[in-house]
């Protein structure tokens, strides 16, 4: 199946504070504070919480590819293989040649 870019939005979610939309739709997303993939991308960490069956690894590796066509390195690792194999038996040899390719 191809990768369709929704150009989904995210929202920052703070420790003891409950999470308010309407700020963000009724106001615009940068008055809500929402972030895109690029903003996350530059972040050093981002865990990324959401329903079951809402598209997460589809989006995880349709970045993952778009960052490789864009000549960066990036690797997709399930949690699952990360879980059981651990991060080294994880990578797989086209996860790792791709991001040679892409100047790793």
């Amino acid at each position: 199946m191809e990768y369709i870019d929704l150009n989904r939005n995210f929202v920052p979610i703070n420790k003891d504070e409950e999470v308010n939309l309407d700020i963000g739709l009724y106001w615009g997303k940068q008055v809500g504070g929402w972030l895109n993939w690029e903003d996350l991308l530059d972040k050093s960490r981002v865990v990324i919480l959401a329903e079951a069956s809402s598209g997460k690894t589809s989006e995880f590796k349709g970045t993952t590819e778009k960052l490789r066509n864009n000549g960066k390195a990036a690797f997709f690792i399930p949690i699952e293989e990360l879980v059981d194999e651990g991060f080294e038996q994880s990578l797989s040899v086209e996860n790792v040649s791709a991001s040679f390719r892409a100047g790793m």
